[in-house]
């Protein structure tokens, strides 16, 4: 299966649009939601485990909800961060792993929530693993596949 990548999240930097459109080839078994975007990584996003180069499949959020703890990506003042959801007594704030504030205020809008977080290696196969930030599905899966 190839998926068009929806364009590189670089933390706190606008979304790099310049290789959307590229295709990506993922693992047959994975399945993916119509209207999920794939990004590419552009940075290490310490707080989720995600290193420059994973992808991540993003369910959009349209009508900009999240639950609490959630991993979103999140647009503000032009630039993308991704983190976990926090919303309080009308705060709202998303968190890095300590628990201290990434980005906040009413300003921000979330692009979507971060589904799956897939990273593949080309070492003697093909691996993929894929880690779920979703209450739905188990939080590691590693995909082989032998390379002919």
């Amino acid at each position: 299966m190839a998926v068009h990548l929806d364009g590189t999240i670089w933390q706190g930097e606008a979304i790099d649009t310049a290789s959307a459109g590229e295709l990506v080839p993922l693992p047959d078994e994975l399945m993916l939601d119509p209207g999920d975007q794939l990004f590419r990584a552009g940075s290490n996003i310490a707080c989720l485990g995600v290193s420059a180069g994973d992808f991540l499949v993003v369910e959009p959020r349209r009508a900009g909800n999240a639950r609490t703890g959630e991993a979103v990506i999140v647009i503000a003042r032009g630039a993308a961060f991704a983190g976990r959801w926090w919303r309080k007594q009308g705060r709202r704030a998303l968190m890095d792993d300590q628990l201290d504030p990434i980005a906040e205020g009413k300003q921000m809008r979330i692009l979507g929530a971060i589904t799956l977080i897939l990273r593949h290696s080309r070492q003697i196969r093909s691996t993929w693993r894929i880690s779920s930030t979703s209450e739905r599905l188990p939080a590691q899966l590693i995909v082989n596949s032998f390379e002919e």
